[in-house]
This record gives structure tokens, sequence and C-alpha cells, in this order.
């Protein structure tokens, strides 16, 4: 039997964007999935397309917390409710193509020395209009070395969002944290950065190696309140980077990090 696929998509506010989400969850080739919904306790009608959505399909599952409980709390509490050995976080405003599951899953679900999938990101503008070119590019498998590295000392263009990653789910329910020690008084459940990125070098830390794939995609949307177009970001990453590196005795990358603030002091703009 083909394996379940948890799609994890916490929400909050999102009345007017959530439906595209949710339809690209439902237009998966792959179709072993379950559609864990969480709302944050929002203010809008959030809730009411989310109801509607809830008995088309009996694949969506929707909760609602009573109070809200900040983002990374939130996604903790879509993992918490579902019940697939492989998961992807689609956060509300973002997308999927069709074959995201599929694709994905048949690289990750090949070798056990894999820790997790990722494919490019399509930046969608505001008319929500997507690259629709799917490029034929073999998979790229990076060692997890390689893939540490470039990530804490900035190189390449990898993301840190895990909408564009397939997970197992059990290593999202051991690698997603909460809080990370900082004397800067950095609420980390707040905006999720940081959370994020450690959310793949915990992975990757486990696991061989990582993949990357350009034959499928996920699509991110910047738009007028969205936490990554809005806020300065990159102090949180910077300390997350920091933390991994004390954790897993990285020392010369930590070094290279300390080195960096003692001469520029903590970034203040969202590229470190």
């Amino acid at each position: 039997m083909k394996p379940l696929v948890s799609i994890l998509i916490p929400v909050y506010n999102r009345e007017n964007l959530v439906a595209q989400t949710i339809e690209s969850a439902l237009s998966q080739t792959y179709k072993n999935i379950e559609i864990i919904i969480v709302d944050n306790c929002s203010t809008d009608n959030t809730w009411e397309v989310l109801e509607t959505y809830s008995k088309s399909d009996e694949r969506i599952k929707i909760f609602k917390n009573l109070t809200n409980l900040g983002p990374v709390r939130n996604w903790i509490r879509c993992i918490e409710e579902c019940s697939g050995e492989y998961s992807n976080f689609l956060y509300s405003d973002d997308t999927i193509h069709e074959n995201f599951i599929d694709i994905t899953l048949g690289i990750l679900n090949k070798s056990k020395k894999i820790g997790f999938v990722r494919t490019k990101i399509t930046d969608r503008d505001k008319n929500l209009q997507v690259e629709k070119i799917i490029s034929n590019k073999k998979e790229e498998k990076m060692s997890s070395s390689h893939y540490i590295y470039k990530k804490i000392t900035g190189q390449g263009s990898l993301p840190n969002s895990p909408v564009c990653c397939l997970f197992r789910t059990k290593d999202l329910q051991k690698n997603l944290i909460i809080d990370v020690p900082n004397k800067y008084n950095l609420d980390f459940n707040f905006f999720g950065a940081g959370n994020d990125l450690l959310m793949h070098l915990l992975t990757a830390v486990d696991y061989p190696y990582v993949v990357y794939t350009e034959r499928t995609f996920a699509g991110l949307k910047g738009h007028e309140g969205s936490f990554t177009t809005t806020n300065d970001l990159a102090k949180y990453y910077f300390i997350a980077k920091q933390f991994f590196c004390k954790k897993h005795n990285f020392i010369i990358l930590y070094f290279l990090l300390y080195v960096y603030k003692l001469i520029f002091g903590l970034p203040k703009t969202k590229n470190l």
C-alpha cells in the first residue's frame, strides 16, 4: 500500500488566500494524502472557508485553537494531528505543483539515507502568476555535510521554507523546536524564523544525504502582512545557526559566525 502523506496547513486570518492553498493540495496526482489544517484562532472568516472545504473532501481534517498559540506552536499542533509517514508543511498563502508529492515521495521513499527532498521555489506576484515550466533536470544528491556548510555560510540559493520540502514525519516531530536560547530576548515562536532553518539542519545532520529536484516546485507568495516580507528576520537565522553549530560541535563554523558577530554585530538585513 502506498504510504500516507500529510499536507500540513497552519493558518491564521487567510480568508482570501487559503482556498488556493487548499486547492493545490487537493490537486495532487498522488492521492493517498490527508490535509491537516489548524486555524490559529483566526478573527476573520477563515474558519468558514475551512468548514466548506472539509465537507467537500474527507481527506481534509480541520482543527481550531481556542487561543492563538503563535506560529511555531501551531505548526506543532499540525504535526500532532497528522497520521502520515511523510509530511509537507504548506503555508496558507503558498501552493505546491500538482506533482509535488508524487515526485518528492518517489525520491525520498527510495532510500533511508536521504533526509529530505527539496524542490525549486517559484515566487508568485500579487496577481498569483507562477512559472508554469517544469524542468527535466535530474535530481542532485548533496551530502548533508555540504548542505550544512552551505546553509551556515549562506552560499547558494537554499530556501529555509519547509513548503518546498518533503520530510519524514518522525523527523519533524523530533526537529521542530519552539525556543532557541539567546540573550537578546528574541521570541522564536513569534515568527518561526530560525525554527524553519533548524528543521532542515537538525534533520540533515542525521542523514548522509539530502536531495534537490527541479522537476516540480512550490510557489511562495509575497504580500502585505506576510512575515517574510514585512519583517527583518536575519538576526533570528543568525542565532539559529550559532545554536546549531554549538549543539553539534561544529567548532570551525561556530567560530566563523562568532567572528562575524564581533566584527559586524548581528545582521540587520535579510541576507547574511
